[in-house]
């Protein structure tokens, strides 16, 4: 898999603004949602992967778990509902609001818990660089479960 990396400087602000209400309302009522992982076909999620993941971006609405960025970090893949684009990396959820150019961070122990089987299923298969759609589909249906 070939990660992406829009730039290596990032900066965290402290007193951060929060995204716009309208961007994450936007997120939370599309009814079409899919990941994509670099280069590759998107993956449509189920409705219970799109409810866990409009569950982690309701938390932008809430301050304190916020981390506010002015460049993106290293994304290992990436969700899109109704046509907004959430960086997945690692433990967090990267949302880009484009009202304040500003890239939001919110962490998820799902999100964690996607990271760690990825990592798993990249090391069960020693000098491949990216998993396969049908791993990738068994990894996203840990969504599933995180309702």
């Amino acid at each position: 898999m070939r990660i992406f990396v829009a730039s290596a400087a990032l900066a965290l602000f402290v007193g951060c603004t929060k995204p716009s209400v309208a961007l994450i309302k936007n997120v939370t009522h599309s009814t079409n949602a899919v990941f994509e992982v670099h280069g590759e076909e998107p993956i449509p999620l189920s409705t219970g992967e799109m409810a866990t993941i409009k569950r982690i971006v309701e938390r932008f609405a809430d301050h304190p778990h916020l981390m506010e960025k002015k460049a993106i970090p290293t994304c290992y893949g990436s969700f899109r509902l109704g046509g907004i684009w959430l960086g997945w990396t690692g433990r967090e959820l990267c949302l880009y609001d484009p009202a304040v150019k500003r890239y939001f961070l919110v962490e998820d122990s799902h999100l964690q818990k996607l990271t760690e089987l990825y990592t798993l299923n990249l090391v069960a298969t020693p000098g491949v660089r990216s998993l396969t759609r049908d791993q990738w589909q068994r990894i996203l249906a840990t969504l599933e479960s995180a309702r």
